[in-house]
Parts: structure tokens; sequence; C-alpha cells
């Protein structure tokens, strides 16, 4: 038969665990509580409707802290400002674990080191429905000024920008300005002005005068189309193209003849200049050389050669080129 369990044994086992409960709770609370997150004050120039305490703060849609305080002004705070305070609270630990090393964003120099290089807070819509907001960390130009609210930074002060909405919303207010500015009075003079000019011009233009014109002009063009006259120019077309193909054929036809008589004139001049020659001879054997008479006979004599000379070349260009007739005589051919 079993023995049965001592109650006073139980109730010390579970009085124990309960301290050591109690115990581990106590500690990791004073724990979480003794380690402080860093704390940031930003300051926004726009509306923060829609920004709740507890709302997240992300650094590039990543989850690293939570808005602590909304308040309207903080003690520090420039006489001359008038943007909201807002106080977040960054999870050192959780920031460390997700970029892979420890980082203390706690230390002052490094998160002035990181506003030099562009670091900058912004409200984002966390839900179009809803209209609530969260605060948004990122890297932008950090060529562009920014201003601190504060004369002595009790909390240290992480610029802000624009949110998207403010951005477009001042868009919207400047291009309604300009349009603002637009003198629709002397622009709808000017516009009258216009069209009462177009019209006095279009009264000036004689419609029937022009409409006349444009139809002489395409009778005109249609009588030069109408078959008739088509076929009548084609006819004398062709009858000029008859008309050359007959004295191509025959100056064909005539050709042999005329190199004939060409061949006879050049015998002739050849039996002148061979009796010119004998003359000229019998000449100077009674004459005196240096006669008129004799200068005289010797230069006809050259004139009768230059002659033979140039129905030769003629003669011998016909038989190369018979179409010399219709064509004519090339340059390059020449002697």
């Amino acid at each position: 038969m079993s023995k049965r369990a001592n109650p006073v044994t139980i109730g010390l086992f579970v009085v124990g665990a309960f301290l050591i409960l109690a115990g581990g709770l106590v500690f990791f609370g004073l724990a979480k509580m003794l380690q402080e997150n860093p704390r940031f004050v930003l300051f926004f120039e726009e509306s923060v409707n829609g920004l709740e305490k507890g709302a997240w703060v992300k650094f590039k849609g990543v989850p690293v802290g939570r808005v602590d305080e909304i308040r309207i002004r903080v003690p520090d705070q420039l006489e001359t400002s008038d943007a909201i305070p807002v106080i977040i609270e960054l999870d050192n630990q959780h920031i460390s674990s997700d970029l892979g090393s420890p980082v203390d964003v706690s230390n002052e120099e490094i998160i002035a080191q990181q506003v030099r290089q562009g670091l900058r807070a912004r409200l984002n819509t966390e839900s179009l429905i809803t209209g609530l907001f969260f605060v948004e960390l990122d890297y932008t130009n950090p060529d562009e000024p920014f201003t601190y609210h504060q004369n002595m930074q009790r909390i240290p002060e992480i610029p802000t920008i624009p949110s998207q909405l403010q951005e477009i919303a001042r868009s919207a207010t400047e291009a309604i300005a300009r349009i603002g500015d637009i003198d629709f009075d002397t622009l709808g003079s000017n516009l009258n002005r216009l069209v009462f000019i177009a019209g006095q011009r279009i009264e000036e233009v004689n419609i029937a005068q022009l409409s006349k014109q444009v139809d002489t002009a395409l009778e005109r063009f249609n009588q030069v189309l109408e078959p008739q006259r088509m076929e009548k120019l084609i006819v004398q077309i062709q009858g000029t193209l008859a008309s050359f193909q007959s004295f191509a054929e025959s100056a064909d036809k005539r050709l042999p003849d005329i190199l004939e008589n060409l061949n006879a004139s050049l015998m002739s001049f050849n039996a002148t200049l061979d009796a010119a020659q004998r003359m000229i001879e019998t000449v100077n054997e009674t004459a005196d050389p240096n006669s008129s008479l004799v200068r005289g006979l010797e230069a006809t004599l050259q004139d009768v050669r230059n002659a033979a000379q140039s129905l030769e070349d003629l003669s011998a260009y016909l038989e190369r080129n018979p179409n010399a007739f219709i064509s004519g005589r090339s340059t390059p051919d020449l002697p």
C-alpha cells in the first residue's frame, strides 16, 4: 500500500515555486525599468492630429520605438517657435539586434553625426481609413537646411521635415495662389478683342470670289484631264516620235551618199593642192620668194590644206558616229 503525500510538503513546494516566480517577475521588471531607453524630441510645424501616444516610431518601415508624449510646448522651446513637440522613445536593444551590431543610440554624438548625414523625422499615414499617423525616421538630403527649436537641448532633438500630405497641401495652396494672381478681367478683354479682330478678318475675306476662283481652277484642271484632250495630246506625242524616227531613218539612208560626196570633195581638194603646189614651185623658180605674189599663193595653199583636213576629219567622224546627224558632235571626240 502506497504512502500518502504529506500536505505540509506539498504546501511548502507550492509556496516556494510561487516565491521564485514572483521574484523573477520583480527582478526582470526592475531590470527593464532600470534600463532606460533613449528619448528624443521632435518639433512638428504641422498639425499632429491623428498621432497618438503609443504610436509606432519606424525606421524605413521597421518599428524601432514608440511615441511617449505629445505636448504643446517644452520648457526650453524658443519663444518664436509654435511647433508641437513630440517626445519619442527608441528601443536601444531592439535597434542593436536588428542592425546585427551593438549601437548606443543614447549617445548624443552618434545621433548628432546621423543628423549631419541626413537623419530626419516626419509624420506618415498608418491607415487612410483610420487617419492615424506614425513617426517615420529616414535619411534625406543632408544639405537641406533645418532649424532647431530649443535654447538648450535637455532632450536631444531630431530635425523634422514636412509630411507628404503637407507637401501636397502646400503645392495645392501655391497653385491656387498663382491662379488667384491671374487677371481674369484683362484676360477676358484680350480674348474678346481677339475674337472681334478675327471676325473682322473673316468678314474681309470675299468668300464668294474665293469660291469662284477655286471653281474656275478645278474646271480648268478637269478640262486638262478630259479624255478627248488627253487622247489628242497622246496623238501629238506619237506623231512627234514618228517624225523623229523618220528623220533618223532618212539620215541613215543618206549617210553613204554624204560620205561618198565628202570623199569626192577630198579627191578634188587633193588635186587642187597638187596643182597649187606645182604652180608655186614654178613661181619660185621665176620670181622672188619674198614677193607678195609668192606669199599670197602660199597662204591660199595653206587655206586649201586646212579645208581638206577638215573634210577628212568630218568624213572619218561620220564613219565612226553615224548618229551625229541627230545627236550632234560631242566635244570629247573633237580631233
